[in-house]
């Protein structure tokens, strides 16, 4: 039973109906207009253009806090809402829709979250320390945004366990420099569903990672051993 995504995407000019529904069978959106399912690479696109634009708001804060027109605190505030939105955003993009995040889900990104939290303290006290020159903070704070490609796939994994998948495999991104530990995982093949790092964790690439992941049931498993 198809599900609505409910506001999956805010750029995307869908009605007031929504646009793209979610099939939790295929964990896959389809369009409600032509029933045609949506291209992954789609669903990706617009997450990659929701962390640009996030990086270009961490940027244009980041850049007042630079310039002397804010202070540090309030720097720090700003973007850790940022990564809030942007984190949320992703989490329901990856599970189906803002009405499927269960709390279950919300609990699980709310660790995450801490995380990147715990990470831009880290990164303020280095700033307060003086550590930083301001290229280096402008360059550093604009990669907070890359974490939502986790997110994202993070919730994925959770919207395969529910939908009775098994198995996963890494996919790596054919336009990127993957790193020697993403090889690594999209070399180990299918493997039980949490056995993988999770995409943009355990790896040299971190946040800049840009692998995907596919999954399957038990019984494709079967049927892909039988041939």
């Amino acid at each position: 039973m198809s599900q609505p995504a409910l506001q999956l995407v805010p750029s995307i000019k869908a009605s007031p109906k929504h646009r793209y529904l979610w099939d939790p069978e295929t964990l896959r959106y389809f369009d409600r207009d032509t029933k045609r399912y949506v291209s992954a690479r789609i669903i990706l696109a617009l997450l990659e253009r929701r962390i640009r634009d996030t990086k270009s708001a961490i940027r244009e804060i980041t850049d007042r806090f630079v310039a002397g027109d804010i202070d540090l605190a309030d720097w720090q505030i700003a973007v850790a809402r940022l990564i809030k939105d942007e984190q949320i955003h992703a989490a329901a993009m990856g599970i189906g829709g803002f009405p499927l995040l269960t709390p279950r889900d919300l609990g699980i990104l709310s660790g995450n979250l801490r995380e990147q939290y715990d990470k831009l303290e880290a990164f303020a006290a280095r700033i307060r320390q003086g550590k930083l020159s301001p290229a280096q903070i402008q360059s550093n704070a604009a990669m907070y945004a890359g974490a939502a490609w986790t997110a994202y796939h993070r919730s994925r994994l959770l919207a395969a366990r529910d939908a009775g998948y098994s198995e996963e495999r890494r996919i790596l991104d054919p336009n990127a420099a993957n790193c020697v530990d993403c090889i690594g995982y999209e070399g180990m093949g299918w493997q039980p569903l949490g056995v993988l790092p999770r995409v943009g964790t355990m790896s040299v690439c971190q946040d800049n990672c840009r692998c995907t992941t596919a999954e399957r049931r038990p019984e494709e498993a079967r049927l892909a051993q039988l041939t």
